[in-house]
């Protein structure tokens, strides 16, 4: 976690060894060394990219982390997401006393060096472009998946088990998904 990059993973954002290919799902797994990084410094502290960090220890950065991954992130959240969360985790936990303002400073600090607000720049292909200035997006479909029967239809196409349905989890919003 100290240093992803002995392990041909990136530490930031903007490294050149971020990865964007059609493998690993856009590489979910392969750049997880800039999250590794972001926690390594959390937890011991130093200074990445021109930023110092104070280390918080294990107990804070994981308390932190567990408020992100049980109240605040979903299925979809991505860096730029996470950038905000964790930063929003130790925030709520200044009341409890787990954290402090000075705490959630260094948590900013860390993020920051690893470039989590960036979007990457190697290779990356942007989700989706913004209607041209005048243009009005018109929706063709919209279903949000809460009822089932709803505007959905799934059939077994020949295949005897069918692997599709609703299920209760990976939805971004609301309670229920297709998969």
């Amino acid at each position: 976690m100290a240093d992803p990059t002995q392990f041909g993973d990136p530490d930031k954002m903007t490294s050149p060894l971020y990865f964007t290919g059609p493998q690993d799902n856009g590489g979910v797994h392969q750049n997880t060394g800039i999250n590794n990084k972001a926690a390594f410094l959390m937890t011991d502290g130093g200074t990445f990219n021109g930023k110092t960090i104070v280390g918080l220890g294990i107990d804070k950065v994981a308390k932190i982390y567990y408020e992100a991954q049980i109240n605040l992130l979903t299925s979809g959240s991505n860096y730029a997401d996470l950038y905000n969360i964790l930063f929003q985790a130790c925030n709520n936990l200044i009341l409890s006393g787990v954290t402090t303002a000075a705490d959630c400073t260094q948590v900013r600090n860390a993020i920051d060096a690893v470039e989590m607000n960036l979007e990457p720049v190697v290779g990356f292909m942007p989700t989706a472009a913004f209607c041209p200035v005048g243009k009005v997006p018109a929706d063709m479909f919209s279903d949000d998946m809460e009822i089932i029967g709803g505007k959905w239809a799934f059939s077994s196409l020949g295949v005897t088990a069918n692997p599709w349905g609703y299920v209760n989890q990976y939805a971004t919003s609301g309670t229920t998904s297709y998969l």
